[in-house]
């Protein structure tokens, strides 16, 4: 149950859609949380999102360094690196990942058992990435869509 909190806590915090009021039960655990932007780093819009997902979290009572690590990386635009950054986002063991556009089709064939929160994808029914907006995840229950 604590990681679906969690995950909603995640979903709420995103600062990209109209959050319902969630409360996250923290724990003395350091949750390590992927984010995968499509932008380039030194890219001014990707920089301000990644600090309203920063500071959301941050209200929400999670905190880098204490119960919080955030794992941010960057594509750039470039669809062929999402794949090589997906697999070196993945190898480091997040408890969740946050992707944005493109990057959520580059992350979801590198895992069954990490849970994937994707943002700012224009119907991901039709593009291939879930086969219901009802059950993002399917049977393995591991998408969630925003």
């Amino acid at each position: 149950m604590r990681r679906r909190q969690f995950i909603m806590c995640l979903c709420a915090a995103a600062g990209w859609a109209w959050p319902q009021l969630v409360f996250a039960q923290l724990t003395d655990r350091v949750r390590r949380v992927g984010v995968m932007l499509v932008t380039a780093e030194n890219d001014p819009e990707g920089q301000a999102r990644l600090g309203a997902f920063r500071e959301t979290l941050r209200d929400l009572g999670w905190i880098e360094g204490r119960n919080l690590e955030l794992v941010p990386r960057w594509v750039g635009g470039n669809a062929i690196r999402a794949r090589t950054v997906a697999t070196e986002l993945l190898a480091i063991s997040p408890d969740v990942v946050l992707t944005t556009a493109l990057a959520t089709r580059a992350v979801q064939p590198e895992t069954t058992t990490v849970p994937i929160v994707f943002v700012q994808v224009i119907d991901p029914v039709e593009q291939g990435i879930v086969q219901s907006l009802a059950r993002p995840g399917g049977k393995h229950n591991r998408l969630y869509a925003l």
